[in-house]
């Protein structure tokens, strides 16, 4: 009986110890039916800014079927059914997208992870902002937190990002090309996987891109701490296409806010594994002598 208490006791721990949604302080797979993301979601997500110059599609959001990917050293960002995929489709379009937080979140450090992909086209920004919504209406917000991609006019692809709205350094880093229109389904390579360490009490902010599901440390691009004022009550999707004459895309997928990086990146940490396959052994009868 002692036995089987204390088996009970290490399967509780490890089941536990392994990341759910329902351990997440946020967690978005844009999994609704396909449409224009603020009907899809029933309103989950808002439209906050729509600059649609020229264009003959208005420049939106909207959430599509099937998922984005990413794979490092064998571990994969885990998904579910969905993506949204933001289409503007001519110079001076930007559309931006917002879902508000149910509490805003004023202490601690929280980890925020998201997989991208961007189109391969000059003076555009795929941003996701962590805002205290002190401007919602701008076509560049003033976001507490902001990081993604850019590409400018010098055709440097370029990691960018900012807070308050100050850029604070850009690097290197090429996005994926795939047919440009508004029908596209799907670009054609594996997405980026963006994190962001966010320390509120300190208000200072580490970024990584590109690690390892399992393996924080092991990341293709880290930067940081970086200062930053604020504090987090809404997430922001901001999809820019300035003085461009070609169409932009931009796929986003598996928002994810906790308050450990296993949790973003779906993936449990090599002790709760472990604590999974002890308790799976002692729950293996014992043939006993008789």
């Amino acid at each position: 009986m002692h036995r089987i208490i204390a088996t009970l006791a290490v399967l509780t721990l490890a089941v536990t110890s392994v990341p759910t949604q329902a351990n997440l302080l946020l967690y978005e797979g844009f999994d609704y039916t396909p449409g224009r993301l603020e009907t899809s979601s029933g309103a989950t997500w808002a439209e906050v800014h729509d600059a649609s110059v020229g264009a003959t599609v208005d420049a939106h959001w909207a959430s599509q079927a099937t998922s984005l990917s990413f794979t490092k050293n064998s571990n994969s960002v885990v998904t579910t059914g969905g993506h949204a995929r933001a289409y503007n489709e001519s110079g001076g379009d930007n559309s931006n997208y917002e879902r508000v937080l149910t509490s805003p979140i004023t202490t601690g450090t929280i980890w925020v992870g998201w997989l991208q992909v961007s189109s391969d086209g000059n003076n555009q920004g795929s941003l996701l902002q962590l805002d205290d919504a002190t401007n919602t209406t701008s076509g560049e917000p003033d976001a507490t937190i902001s990081f993604g991609r850019r590409r400018y006019a010098t055709g440097l692809a370029s990691l960018a990002y900012d807070t308050d709205a100050t850029s604070t350094t850009s690097i290197g880093l090429n996005g994926v090309v795939f047919a440009t229109n508004d029908g596209a389904a799907m670009p054609s390579g594996d997405a980026n996987f963006f994190v962001i360490k966010v320390d509120l009490d300190a208000k200072l902010a580490t970024f990584y891109v590109d690690p390892d599901p399992a393996n924080i440390n092991d990341a293709a691009y880290t930067s940081g701490p970086i200062a930053f004022t604020g504090a987090i009550d809404r997430i922001r999707l901001v999809a820019q296409n300035n003085l461009s004459t070609g169409d932009y895309l931009r796929f986003v997928d598996e928002i994810r806010v906790g308050t450990n990086f296993a949790q973003i990146s779906g993936i449990p940490e090599p002790s709760s594994l472990m604590l999974l396959g002890l308790a799976g052994a002692l729950l293996i009868p014992r043939r006993t002598k008789r």
